[in-house]
């Protein structure tokens, strides 16, 4: 956290320390802008990707409206 805070301090940009938390990708996902960052799986191929998906897409996906 301290090298984020002083790379934000650098950009003349503050932090909700409450909201931030660490995590690791793909073994964890975030959501960001109303993206879910992390791994997805091509419908095509199978193969995994680490890649942005719109966040209703995935709440869509598991049947919640």
């Amino acid at each position: 956290m301290t090298v984020m805070r002083d790379m934000m301090t650098k950009l003349k940009l503050t932090v909700n320390e409450a909201k931030t938390r660490q995590c690791r990708v793909p073994d964890e996902s975030f959501t960001f802008l109303g993206y879910t960052i992390g791994r997805n799986y091509s419908p095509r191929t199978g193969r995994s990707d680490i890649a942005p998906a719109r966040h209703e897409e995935i709440q869509g996906s598991v049947g919640n409206p």
